[in-house]
């Protein structure tokens, strides 16, 4: 798994010495998916000789496991004449199960330049994203059983955030990168629903959407670009949304991570935590904010990274059955590492 938010290795590192000897013990399962000469190679963390998987010396990128870690998608670089490029699933041994030629060049009508991003959501279902223009990315699903594709999920800003089980998706709109701050009106969307602000109401977007583990709920930190407050808003699968005050300085961008059920919120080296189901706002001490699942995540993935570099790969990708990695988005990018 990669994770979109950008954390040093050494910090992650520092973290990574607080963890539980069982959080630790239990990354013995994780397997490392990278390129490497134009070919994929998977190894494990447990050091040793890793196993060449393709020997075509077709470019290829974006790598990743399925959810289940039985099947491997990646692109293939394919002339631009042709298409933005070709989505492949092969199984761990190599063999080709999938191979869908994305966007040819005849069908192209405007949207993805490039393809950046890609996620699994669910077996036979693929996420790829790319930009548009310099504020717009453009998010298309790909279903393998089909070999069709859905595409008009539009984005300002990194590409739409999928719901760990793949059915629900959340995307901002009202703010292109040429219209000046004053002008632009971000809105939140899901699932093609505007769900917050309401219609004439300027926010910023101040936060990463993040989705609850159990896909229920989606999570975001607006401000109001009046009075600089910021608010925590929530939305819920039953439709409802709710807005819960923030005692966070105007303009603090914070980090999110779900624990429980409640929301942990930390910024300016301080830490938050909402409770679930209500709008209680409690303040925690900075040590046991570190210790969230998100943060146990990525430290968990820098000790990953420098295992990793002794393969000399590119591209990389990790999978677990169950480890501290899960809590950590799926996609994969071009921004990673």
């Amino acid at each position: 798994m990669r994770v979109i938010l950008p954390v040093s290795i050494g910090a992650a590192l520092l973290v990574a010495a607080m963890l539980p000897l069982k959080v630790i013990a239990e990354s013995e399962l994780v397997k490392i998916l990278y390129v490497k000469d134009n070919e994929l190679f998977i190894g494990s963390d447990s050091g040793g000789q890793a196993r060449q998987i393709t020997s075509d010396g077709v470019v290829k990128f974006l790598p990743a496991w399925s959810k289940d870690g039985s099947r491997i998608a990646f692109i293939e670089r394919v002339d631009g004449g042709r298409a933005l490029g070709n989505l492949v699933v092969i199984n761990e041994e190599g063999q080709l199960l999938s191979s869908v030629l994305f966007r040819r060049a005849e069908d192209w009508a405007g949207g993805m330049r490039f393809i950046e991003s890609l996620e699994w959501l669910d077996r036979d279902r693929i996420a790829l994203s790319g930009s548009a223009n310099p504020s717009l990315t453009e998010t298309a699903i790909v279903d393998l059983s089909t070999r069709t594709e859905e595409g008009g999920i539009f984005d300002d800003g990194p590409g739409a955030n999928f719901s760990p089980d793949g059915k629900h998706f959340a995307y901002t709109s009202g703010s292109p990168h040429f219209t000046p701050e004053s002008s632009r009106r971000p809105t939140l969307n899901v699932d093609h629903v505007s769900v917050f602000p309401k219609e004439g109401v300027h926010v910023r977007l101040m936060s990463d959407r993040y989705w609850s583990p159990d896909s229920s709920r989606l999570a975001v930190i607006f401000e109001d670009f009046s009075t600089r407050r910021q608010s925590l808003v929530v939305w819920g699968s039953g439709g409802r949304t709710a807005a819960t005050a923030l005692p966070t300085p105007a303009g603090s961008e914070s980090d999110l991570s779900w624990s429980d059920g409640d929301v942990l919120i930390t910024f300016d080296h301080e830490a938050l935590r909402v409770v679930k189901g209500s709008r209680n706002v409690e303040r925690l001490a900075a040590s046991k904010a570190a210790l969230s699942p998100l943060d146990l995540a990525r430290a968990e993935r820098g000790r990953l990274l420098e295992i990793a570099k002794g393969y000399g790969g590119r591209d990389l990708d990790f999978w677990c059955q169950a480890c501290a990695l899960n809590a950590l988005p799926r996609k994969v990018s071009t921004n990673g590492n």
